[in-house]
């Protein structure tokens, strides 16, 4: 990893004001979620839970979006090769910023909850704090690196375009790949055949999805050997591959600029 590439990526979100004050408005708006959520599960005498995990989805996003795309676009990562820079730290280390930095946030967002039940209640239930943080981390570093990968792949801020567009897509086609062969349009026409693919679109949705959403449902992993054996090689597989893919990129980049010069 090169460190000055790491310390360069956090500075520029840090020097954004735009960054830091939809960041720092959403995690208020998400504290404030928690801490009423919190409330209400004392006035109903439950045990108190965290906020869902993926309700820091727009943090990776907001940080993630054109992460190496905007390097492509603007013509700095012609000058940023230029030194005797590894690509493969280049990659690195974009990847570890955004996953630090979002780590850092998926922490302190659980300190403040567990503060907020610690307080609440006297019996201080046991909410899995450990659990809690290291499934967001989980989901910050296997979304950090999808979010490289594809922005490594396409130039300026398309890396956000092109994961809409792949987990919205996979998601309408399978809910159609189970609703249309079960649906009844006269005796003359019968969508039934489409049965036999279900599975197939079934199957491709779940890969697309283990791309654009890798992370550990802590729970799974917790209650059951085999299943927590093949989630932590999905998900280690999913990291693997859109690093892979960043820096297979970054190499042929290098090519293409010495043949211009």
């Amino acid at each position: 990893m090169n460190r000055t590439i790491f310390r360069t990526t956090l500075k520029m979100w840090c020097s954004s004001a735009g960054i830091i004050s939809l960041c720092g408005l959403y995690f208020l708006c998400l504290l404030g979620y928690s801490v009423c959520n919190i409330l209400f599960t004392e006035w109903q005498i439950v045990e108190p839970t965290f906020v869902n995990t993926f309700f820091l989805l727009p943090f990776i996003f907001a940080l993630g979006t054109g992460i190496i795309g905007k390097d492509i676009s603007s013509g700095v990562l012609s000058t940023v090769f230029s030194r005797p820079l590894a690509r493969t730290k280049y990659v690195m280390a974009k990847w570890l910023a955004l996953s630090v930095a979002t780590s850092a946030i998926a922490i302190a967002l659980a300190l403040c909850e567990q503060a907020v039940v610690s307080v609440t209640f006297l019996n201080m239930p046991d909410v899995n704090l450990c659990s809690t943080i290291a499934e967001r981390i989980s989901l910050c570093f296997g979304l950090s690196a999808t979010m490289v990968g594809l922005s490594s792949l396409f130039a300026g801020n398309k890396n956000m375009v092109v994961w809409c567009v792949l987990f919205g897509g996979m998601f309408v086609l399978t809910q159609l790949a189970q609703s249309l062969p079960s649906m009844y349009f006269g005796s003359y026409f019968s969508l039934a055949w489409m049965a036999q693919f279900t599975p197939i679109v079934k199957a491709i949705g779940e890969f697309t999805t283990s791309i654009c959403l890798p992370w550990l449902d802590m729970t799974m992993v917790a209650n059951a050997l085999i299943p927590s054996a093949a989630t932590i090689l999905g998900y280690s597989f999913t990291v693997f591959l859109m690093l892979t893919i960043a820096i297979w990129r970054m190499n042929n980049l290098e090519v293409s600029y010495a043949q211009q010069q």
